[in-house]
């Protein structure tokens, strides 16, 4: 869409490259701020879930020691 505006303005070979390029950046940078924030958010979300839910592997040792000592 970006590369047809600027050919429709006169622009060929590399400008017209270039400038398809940096007008379809600007563009998705501004219009999909809303979905990039919702994905980070769910990104963000689901690693302080993991992270609550990680066991530390000195926890894991210790259990099992246990557990053989018990037995």
């Amino acid at each position: 869409m970006a590369g047809g505006v600027a050919y429709l303005f006169g622009a060929r070979s590399w400008l017209l490259l270039i400038l398809a390029v940096v007008t379809s950046s600007i563009a998705s940078y501004v219009l999909l701020s809303r979905q990039r924030d919702k994905m980070s958010a769910a990104f963000v979300a689901k690693r302080e879930q993991r992270a609550s839910q990680r066991v530390s592997v000195g926890s894991r040792l210790d259990a099992g020691a246990q557990a053989e000592d018990s037995d």
